[in-house]
């Protein structure tokens, strides 16, 4: 279902509007920008690319996905200040999703087609000036953060809770 939601959530906003007026985006208020962002695209194929890596990272069998659809919002809008161009597209939470979902490294999630894509298009979109890398980048280093953060407390929380019960 939350596939489905980000589908449409993206996808409305182009069939609409097609490509964003830019001067249009930087007039409103920077709150607004903020907050509007993941659900303009530049074109068809950003639009597709996005549409591909919410299909591949949303799988309906997971039981996390709305909490890593409303920390990968939380997330792409801390980023966006850090871009020093207009940033449109939700790839932002898509990085954020990947980071927060990244076990060890040694894990085989890294070998999984989504998180190979992104990461070589990350490496890719350094060289390419019209592309915010920096907020790509920071969303996914946030998610990985995120995830430590919420293993680290899971872990703390279980400990206190067995030693709480030995205590009884």
């Amino acid at each position: 279902m939350t596939r489905l939601i980000l589908i449409l959530l993206v996808t409305i906003p182009y069939i609409i509007i097609g490509r964003p007026d830019v001067e249009a985006f930087l007039s409103l208020p920077y709150m607004v920008q903020a907050l509007v962002y993941p659900l303009l695209h530049a074109n068809l194929l950003h639009l597709l690319v996005n549409i591909y890596a919410i299909y591949l990272l949303f799988d309906p069998r997971r039981k996390d996905n709305l909490r890593c659809l409303t920390t990968g919002l939380f997330i792409s809008f801390l980023v966006y200040p850090l871009s020093f161009r207009p940033v449109i597209g939700i790839s932002n939470l898509l990085y954020a999703v990947i980071g927060m979902r990244a076990p060890s490294f040694s894990s085989p999630y890294w070998k999984s087609p989504a998180v190979i894509i992104f990461l070589a298009v990350t490496v890719g979109m350094v060289f390419i000036p019209s592309i915010a890398a920096s907020t790509h980048i920071a969303a996914f280093v946030l998610g990985v953060l995120f995830s430590i953060i919420l293993r680290v407390y899971k872990s703390l929380d279980y400990d206190y809770r067995r030693i709480k019960r030995r205590l009884r």
